[in-house]
């Protein structure tokens, strides 16, 4: 059981119960040791990027930058410990569930939310498509972002979602398997691709506790390469299943 806890509804979207946010919001807490020391330092040369954000010039519309926005250098008011304690696995998981809000669902989102001016409402839903896309493309990018693991018959398969959502170029995936002692079974082998779908053909399997397998994916975008990945499979009553995923 996964529990969401959502708080403070009275703030979202760029502003606050009464007023407009400010600048800062996001970006800096109530006392920023950082900004008065440097901005002393510098003789107040020395300023945050989202100081040169140019409102939009519409009254309904917040502070909701798109071009500047940096999702890992957001900063709470306050400390708080489930942003402080995150790490990249984390905002994968996050990043999976923004992935399934749509441009329609947003638009579906705004359109409730009754903008008076059409131009408030298509700047809002611009705004958060950008923000999207910049998010999946920040997060998706910080491990290798393979999902929908499966066993298909002989083969191992799954999607790249950096792909699917088009924030990520298409990768080039090899795998090597090991059996349940840790002997190579083998050698290494290239993943075959069809879109954000990736599957290993004919992948061996080991001889004892249930054919118990690890199949280590690695993964290289362009130059870089990706975290690998550790799928657990084992033989269940249909026949191999994926049991397990260990993420690098």
């Amino acid at each position: 059981i996964v529990h969401h806890y959502l708080l403070d509804f009275g703030m979202s979207l760029g502003v606050n119960g009464l007023a407009l946010k400010t600048r800062g919001d996001g970006y800096e807490r109530f006392l920023s040791l950082q900004t008065v020391l440097s901005r002393a330092l510098t003789f107040g040369l020395w300023g945050w990027h989202f100081e040169r954000f140019v409102e939009p010039g519409l009254p309904h519309v917040g502070v909701l930058e798109r071009e500047g926005y940096r999702p890992d250098d957001y900063r709470t008011r306050v400390h708080y410990m489930p942003w402080k304690s995150r790490d990249r696995f984390d905002t994968f998981w996050a990043a999976k569930r923004l992935a399934r809000v749509e441009r329609e669902h947003i638009e579906g989102a705004v359109a409730a939310a009754r903008y008076p001016d059409r131009r408030s409402a298509e700047y809002v839903i611009e705004g958060l498509v950008a923000r999207r896309q910049i998010a999946l493309r920040h997060y998706f990018g910080k491990v290798a972002p393979i999902d929908e693991i499966a066993v298909e018959g002989s083969s191992l398969c799954f999607v790249d979602l950096g792909v699917r959502h088009r924030v990520l170029a298409a990768a080039t995936y090899s795998a090597t398997a090991r059996d349940y002692d840790g002997r190579r079974l083998g050698r290494s082998f290239a993943l075959s691709a069809s879109g954000e779908r990736y599957c290993a053909q004919a992948i061996p399997t080991g001889s004892k506790e249930r054919r118990y397998t690890i199949v280590r994916i690695r993964g290289r975008r362009a130059k870089s390469r990706l975290p690998p990945i550790d799928i657990h499979l084992a033989e269940g009553p249909a026949g191999m299943r994926v049991i397990g995923v260990r993420r690098h």
